[in-house]
């Protein structure tokens, strides 16, 4: 099936048993960083901020993904990374829509296209730094530097594959 060797090292695994021992203070942190994004970043028209399910009870934040407006490209969000990154901010892109994944393109034959909302989202998509001790001079750093990159760049006159959809009348 999967043929994957998924052991953990011993240093890795005595690294993990430390953590859990200081879960909830972590879980804590991360909780506390993500509610100043959520405040900093209300009202931004430029993006869409998460959204949880009422019955979420708890969330571990290893990141923080915010999704730029339809306006915006893939292009667009790849610069918007660039410009933090050469600020000292670790972010990153959300990978490709899931579906486009290798396992999923070679086990089922996916390919881009079939799912165009999943890929214009991930195309989109972006993960700001959620740490186990941020500050909240950080967090506002990191916010900050997304504003600057943001009004850097002008969104692209791109079509969405969901608007071509729309044009073509499916």
């Amino acid at each position: 099936l999967f043929r994957s060797n998924y052991r953990l090292a011993e240093p890795n695994s005595a690294l993990g048993l430390a953590q859990l021992e200081r879960i909830d203070e972590i879980l804590e942190c991360r909780q506390q960083a993500t509610e100043r994004y959520d405040g900093l970043l209300e009202g931004w028209a430029e993006l869409d901020r998460p959204c949880l399910a009422p019955e979420t009870t708890r969330m571990s934040w290893f990141a923080y993904a915010v999704r730029l407006s339809e306006e915006f490209s893939r292009v667009d969000r790849d610069q918007v990374i660039a410009r933090l990154r050469e600020n000292g901010i670790g972010v990153s892109g959300c990978g490709s829509a899931l579906h486009l994944q290798p396992l999923c393109r070679r086990r089922f034959g996916f390919c881009p296209g079939i799912f165009p909302a999943a890929e214009a989202a991930a195309d989109r998509t972006l993960a700001l730094p959620v740490h186990n001790h941020p500050r909240h001079h950080d967090v506002a750093r990191v916010v900050e530097q997304l504003r600057v990159a943001l009004a850097s760049i002008s969104p692209r006159e791109s079509i969405s594959p969901l608007q071509q959809m729309a044009k073509a009348g499916n």
